[in-house]
């Protein structure tokens, strides 16, 4: 199958706040850019760092209404996000783009870019800018390359941006004490949100009605944010990100969510017709015994875990014991003391019986460029493979966009 190419350049942009138009920003003006008002703000409170010398008050600040494009530059642009495993559970990475811009923005000659500076890539759309990723600059570097017989020196300028991922796992929260003993998911959530650092979307009471059977109790649990959203999302089978926008987002289980993407072998309408593929049949995924420490508090205050496994005694004796293990911090008290066992039993049964796995397929998003932005982790994927149907979750994201090219890599996970 032959790839699509054409240019790029007029549907992909880099973009960074044009601070300098829209007025001064404490905290992230620069000495010398020109001041003046924002006529997007409202009235509200003035906020250091937020609002900009001139808005009146009564609102919250606008967002950013202008943008600078440095994209006319830029020689490769990827993006990576998505969940990785630990143990049989996943943890939500963190999301990565780098750019790589052409004698252009040297940081060694008073470069644009710095650490902890908004960025964001866009999909130009007839409808308007649609974001690809969004986040802050973590790392500038410099690459020179002299041409000995031209003279010439050509520089390679790499920035690095992360997105609010990075953020939650370097907040520390120490633990959750409930008065009731017990609270649902999304009650975590919005206790949780108040540690938070940066914008996320508390999902609403019963979001998910019925998709959830356990409740999740006090903790001693001393690690970062990231970590207590995994602790909970593994704990009843949902899944948190942060969005193209930076916003972080939560997701019921898959099992109940509408199938939003068809990924597929053959040319058919409403579906993705991928170029390549990663399938196949290995053992080495197989888990039958699963190990679970379901994180509690004792009544002296202080940590107290329980510790349980089960296993697949049929698979056990086929394959070996094949084990993994996975943290959860679920309700056991009456009426819920079968939360914990039926929630093992459900992540065992996902993987105890090997069977041929659809891991990714490459997608040419030149095929169908206005639906590149669609796709988000979480989703609810049907994969097609060689007259076979394999029922997913998108665990995982990848773009490689060079000039001519645009190439996507959805990887998976089986429900």
């Amino acid at each position: 199958m032959s790839v699509i190419e054409r240019a790029l350049l007029p549907h992909i942009d880099i973009q960074t706040p044009d601070y300098a138009s829209m007025g001064f920003v404490l905290g992230l003006s620069r000495l010398g850019d020109k001041l003046g008002a924002n006529t997007d703000a409202g009235t509200g409170a003035f906020v250091l760092g937020v609002n900009i010398l001139g808005d009146t008050f009564g609102e919250p600040p606008a967002p950013v209404s202008r943008w600078l494009t440095w994209i006319r530059n830029a020689t490769e642009i990827t993006i990576k996000r998505g969940f990785v495993r630990r143990g049989i559970g996943l943890r939500t990475d963190v999301g990565i783009m780098t750019f790589t811009l052409k004698n252009d923005q040297d940081p060694l000659t008073g470069g644009t870019f710095a650490p902890g500076q908004l960025v964001r890539a866009v999909q130009q759309t007839f409808i308007g800018p649609r974001a690809l990723f969004t986040g802050t600059v973590t790392d500038v570097r410099a690459t020179y390359v002299l041409d000995k017989q031209s003279g010439d020196l050509t520089t390679g300028t790499i920035v690095t941006v992360s997105d609010a991922v990075l953020t939650h796992s370097q907040t520390m929260r120490y633990g959750v004490r409930i008065s009731s003993g017990s609270e649902i998911f999304e009650e975590r959530i919005a206790r949780l949100e108040a540690t938070s650092r940066v914008p996320l979307a508390v999902p609403p009471r019963n979001s998910a009605a019925g998709a959830y059977e356990q409740l999740l109790r006090s903790t001693v649990y001393e690690s970062d944010l990231a970590s207590h959203f995994d602790l909970a999302c593994n704990s009843v089978g949902a899944a948190w990100f942060a969005d193209v926008d930076n916003v972080t987002r939560f997701t019921a289980p898959t099992t109940a969510l509408p199938v939003s993407v068809v990924f597929s072998d053959t040319a058919q309408d409403g579906a993705l017709l991928y170029v390549d593929i990663d399938a196949g049949y290995d053992t080495r995924s197989l888990v039958n015994v699963l190990d679970a420490t379901n994180h509690g508090i004792g009544e002296d205050g202080l940590a107290g875990d329980d510790e349980l496994s089960v296993s697949n005694p049929e698979s056990v004796s086929l394959y070996g014991p094949r084990r993994e293990d996975i943290d959860v911090n679920i309700y056991t008290g009456v009426p819920y003391d079968l939360g914990l066992t039926h929630r093992l039993a459900d992540v065992l049964a996902a993987g105890d019986k090997p069977n041929r796995i659809i891991r990714s397929v490459v997608w040419n998003a030149q095929q169908n460029i206005d639906a590149a932005p669609s796709l988000e982790l979480g989703q609810r994927a049907r994969v097609e493979f060689n007259g076979t149907v394999q029922d997913s979750r998108l665990i995982g994201l990848e773009h490689q966009i060079t000039a001519t090219r645009w190439m996507v890599t959805a990887k998976f996970s089986t429900i």
